[in-house]
């Protein structure tokens, strides 16, 4: 299956200092929680005034752009090269599905998008790629079919579900043969594979 372009970056934009400052800490500590990281240690306190600074100079929270800034500095551990299993769950599969809530509940459609996206690109750092393939369904198909569709198919847990799903999907937004767009778009095998 061709999986999704996956370039969040384009919404989400991350302070390159912070991004530095962090990799020196993800370099030394690579497996670590970052909420357990030693805090006697000089280059945790000199990150972590850095990450107090930009958060002063955050949006309000109910705006765009102060939940983008909320999820910049979710994912920012992750970014530096953070990557204990437990806390990548923990920001890919609970603090990043609430975000993408609010995000789809405020009608912020590129960044609903652009968290599917994060949401996937860590899960493809912890999960077997057969569980990715919801979320590669729902992906693919964004430019198709309505975001609720979208973001239901990626969260779906059973890959034979979510392709028919996406079938069923396609053809109530009228598409006439689902089974071509789903094999255009690497969902499903050629015709020919599936004989």
């Amino acid at each position: 299956m061709t999986t999704p372009e996956n370039n969040p970056q384009q919404v989400l934009q991350y302070p390159a200092h912070l991004l530095d400052a962090l990799q020196d800490l993800a370099a030394q500590y690579p497996n670590a929680d970052p909420a357990e990281l030693p805090q006697d240690d000089p280059t945790f306190v000199n990150t972590q005034v850095l990450i107090d600074s930009w958060r002063e100079s955050w949006a309000p929270a109910d705006t765009e752009e102060g939940l983008t800034q909320s999820i910049v500095m979710t994912t920012l551990h992750y970014e530096a090269g953070f990557r204990n299993q437990d806390y990548l769950d923990e920001v890919a599969n609970d603090w990043l599905v609430q975000d993408l809530d609010k995000a789809d509940k405020a009608g912020y459609n590129d960044l609903a998008f652009a968290i599917m996206r994060k949401i996937y690109e860590i899960n493809k750092a912890i999960s077997p790629a057969e569980d990715l393939v919801p979320m590669e369904i729902g992906l693919s198909l964004h430019d198709l079919i309505d975001q609720q569709d979208c973001i239901e198919l990626f969260f779906t847990k059973d890959a034979e579900e979510a392709r028919s799903y996406a079938v069923t999907v396609l053809i109530e937004n009228g598409y006439e043969d689902p089974e071509t767009i789903l094999t255009e778009k690497g969902i499903l095998g050629t015709r020919d594979d599936n004989a």
